[in-house]
């Protein structure tokens, strides 16, 4: 197996898909390579771009509409899975190849801002001090 973890963003929102019953969430992302020149200064020398296909556990926790709320053109993730290589033709009838993921996991690494207007946190309680028998020391060991 070609076991791969990949950081990168969305290039586009995610698209769902239905099939035999199963949903497939599928995106594009890109990564980019990044060097450093002899100076020490860090420079970005391309952007590698990944087709990946996440198909959405049965019985997943998650709602599959979960990932398209999450998921969106630019999000930051961790994508994590089985790379391929896919060929296909294109209309002018020259033949294209295509990094792909079978994703088995993705963790965004950025999450949208969540509106907390309503939400009031509780006030911050200081713990109780210690007992103070025996001078601030514990009880001798029972020994």
């Amino acid at each position: 197996m070609n076991q791969i973890i990949i950081d990168g963003n969305l290039a586009d929102d995610p698209r769902l898909n239905s099939v035999n019953g199963q949903t497939v969430v599928s995106f594009r992302f890109g990564n980019h390579i990044m060097t450093k020149k002899a100076d020490g200064s860090k420079t970005y020398d391309e952007t590698e771009w990944y087709s990946a296909s996440y198909w959405v556990p049965e019985k997943s926790k998650r709602d599959p509409q979960y990932w398209a709320k999450l998921l969106h053109k630019g999000t930051a993730v961790i994508v994590m899975g089985t790379k391929s290589i896919e060929e296909w033709v294109d209309k002018n009838g020259a033949t294209q190849k295509t990094q792909a993921i079978s994703v088995k996991e993705i963790i965004p690494t950025c999450y949208p801002k969540i509106e907390t207007s309503s939400y009031t946190a509780p006030a911050a309680q200081t713990p109780p001090p210690p007992p103070s028998d025996n001078d601030g020391f514990p009880e001798d060991p029972p020994f």
